[in-house]
């Protein structure tokens, strides 16, 4: 099983890592997503 993060303000931007995702949005809230592979 595998999660994704995405922001309040940046819905359709899906990243892999929270790192990442506070890099790119620092000081923003995070909400993993649930992501299938297939």
């Amino acid at each position: 099983m595998c999660f994704r993060y995405s922001t309040t303000d940046a819905a359709q931007d899906k990243f892999d890592s929270l790192s990442e995702i506070s890099r790119v949005y620092p000081g923003q809230r995070f909400r993993p997503i649930q992501c299938c592979s297939r």
